[in-house]
């Protein structure tokens, strides 16, 4: 334990030397007088003035390139929910309602089972077809399909 405390004392005084060995690289902090800062801060103002007219006339040339934006013509449809009242969908320039609208939802797909271990199958053999689980059932399912090629 002795030891253990002397080498973090040596390591310590170590990393004190190279600290007091390393460049420092402090700058000398300058104090501006008051009238020095508004001399300063009048040049800024007039700095950012230029690049906010630079912007916005860089933004007007945008605009131009690009025009005005077209408005959307076609069909439409709005779906409005508001709270303690019915929700709305409206269909606008419609000849007649989609068919999918009054279509009745397809059943949902046929939840399949390992045939090795018996629990929901996440996965299908590519050779064999067949549902599998886990990686070893997945095993299982190959060395039986082995075993099936081997007797043919």
């Amino acid at each position: 334990m002795k030891e253990s405390q002397q080498t973090r004392k040596l390591q310590n005084e170590k990393n004190k030397k190279m600290a007091a060995a390393r460049p420092t690289n402090k700058k000398e902090t300058i104090r501006l007088t008051q009238e020095e800062l508004l001399v300063q801060a009048a040049h800024t103002e007039v700095a950012n003035r230029r690049s906010l007219e630079l912007m916005l006339r860089m933004q007007d040339d945008k605009k131009k390139l690009t025009g005005p934006k077209a408005p959307y013509v076609g069909k439409l449809i709005r779906y409005t929910s508001r709270i303690g009242q019915p929700s709305i969908m409206t269909f606008e320039q419609f000849d007649e309602l989609p068919k999918e609208i009054n279509s009745i939802a397809p059943p949902p797909p046929k939840i399949e089972y390992c045939v090795i271990t018996g629990m929901r199958a996440k996965y299908r053999d590519p050779k064999t077809g067949k549902p599998y689980a886990t990686l070893e059932a997945f095993k299982q399912l190959r060395a039986q399909y082995a075993q099936v090629e081997v007797e043919n």
